[in-house]
Parts: C-alpha cells; structure tokens; sequence
C-alpha cells in the first residue's frame, strides 16, 4: 500500500484505520478488565482515568478522524480537488491534543466517573469546571458527524449522476437504471448503519442539554450498545469511501481463502 505509485491520501486511509484499531482495543480492555478479576474502573480511580484519557477518547477519535477522511474523498471524488496531506494530518492531530488535554485536566482534578453501566469511564458533565470539556466534545462529535453524511451523501448523488449520464450514450435503460439502483442500496447499505450508531450517543446528550434531567438506564444502555458497534461501521465506511482500499481487502480475503483451502 505504501509504493510509490500510490496516491498520497492513502496516508489518510491507514491513519483512520490505525485509529480504529487501537480503539478496537480500547473496547476489549472493557469487555475483560470490567469483569476479571474484577471491576477495575470501579476500584481504582487510576484505571478509570485511563479508560477516559485512551479508549474513549481514541473511540471517540475515529469518528473524528472518519470525518476526515470523508471530506478528503468528497473534495477528490466530486471535485477533484487534492489538498496536501500534511493538512489533514495536522487537523487530524489538532482536533486530538485539543480534546485530550482538556480530558487531562479534568481527570487530574478529578472530574473523571464511572457510567452507570460500569463499564466505561467519562468526564461527569454535571461539574461545571468540565462543562467546556463537555460542549467541545459535543460540538466536535455533532460536526464530524453531520459533515460525515454530508460528504456521504455528496458522493453517492455523484456517482448516481455519472451513472444516469449512461443514458446519453443510448445504452439500455433497464441496465442502467438497475446500475444506479444498485449504486443507492449498497450506499444507503453503508450510510444508514453509520447514521443509527452515532444517534442514540446524540439523542442523550441533546435529552440532557434540553430537559436538565440526567439520560435514563435504559437510554445509556441502547446508545453504548449502538456505539459499540462504531469501529466496524467506520473501518466498513473507509472501505465504502476508498475503492483502491477495498479491492485490496477484497483480493486479501480471497487469497486468505485459498490459502485455508489449499492447506485443508
């Protein structure tokens, strides 16, 4: 992936996918380290301090970071417009520092708790020390998320457009209509699961901000079970924006195929 005659913006795609790995981790240490040997978010302030400085910022991060990368594939695609990638790595590694050292200092003043799940750790946005911490995560996450579909949407009305332009070269409208169809249920296929994980994390924040009362069990509950799903949803995302990426992990697949059967 890292030869020459490969585009730069591939840089982009592995820094998205990087991300999301280490937030995939971030996500395992909370399935084992909640339960064994026992609830160490619960017990020592240091672990929970932990989980909210590097897994849910890193998992909060590759939705950041997938904006990004929507945006750059939006600007080449539709516009063909290539911005250096030395600015969206800078943007990229902004919007991380600006956001982790604020998480910083409210944890050292002691502003990071358990959720009433127990199973993951937050900067309590009940204190009014970490309300700017909490409305910048807040802004960030409902912009990264709302320029996301956008540019998801900015290309799929693209590619239906360069589909329907077939039709001026007399080809079979039946095969060219079935195309375009095509094009827009493997993009709503994409685009909707992406929009349905990151609702119900919104949907409690904007419960919280317009009511004043705190998010319900039940609410908290469906919003982190959507959310958890968010590192198989991005990674399917950058496959979706990127075709060079993914025919490459489609020809890994088979060749991982082969491989199993030809040992068997």
């Amino acid at each position: 992936m890292m030869r020459k005659n490969r585009h730069p913006d591939i840089i982009l795609t592995i820094f998205a996918v990087s991300v999301d790995c280490i937030a995939s981790g971030g996500f395992l240490f909370r399935a084992i380290f909640t339960q064994v040997p026992y609830n160490i978010l619960e017990i020592h302030y240091s672990w929970c301090t932990y989980d909210v400085l590097v897994n849910n910022l890193f998992i909060t991060y590759s939705g950041h970071v997938l904006s990004i990368l929507s945006i750059q594939r939006m600007l080449l695609i539709v516009f063909n417009i290539r911005v250096n990638i030395i600015f969206w790595i800078v943007i990229a590694v902004a919007l991380c520092l600006f956001s982790w050292i604020q998480a910083l200092i409210q944890s050292i003043k002691g502003y990071a708790g358990l959720s009433m799940l127990k199973i993951f750790c937050f900067i309590k946005s009940s204190s009014p020390p970490s309300k700017p911490f909490y409305y910048t995560l807040l802004v960030t996450t409902v912009l990264t998320y709302s320029t996301t579909i956008i540019s998801y949407l900015t290309i799929i009305v693209f590619s239906v457009k360069q589909c329907l332009k077939q039709l001026e070269l007399n080809l079979d409208k039946t095969k060219v209509y079935r195309e375009c169809r095509t094009i827009i249920l493997k993009s709503l296929f994409f685009l909707l699961p992406y929009m349905t994980i990151y609702f119900g994390r919104m949907f409690c924040w904007f419960y919280e901000l317009s009511t004043g009362k705190p998010r319900t069990w039940n609410m908290e509950y469906i919003s982190m079970a959507l959310y958890s799903s968010s590192i198989i949803v991005n990674c399917s995302t950058v496959l979706y924006m990127n075709k060079e990426v993914n025919k490459e992990f489609i020809n890994l697949v088979i060749n991982l195929k082969r491989a199993v059967y030809t040992n068997n």
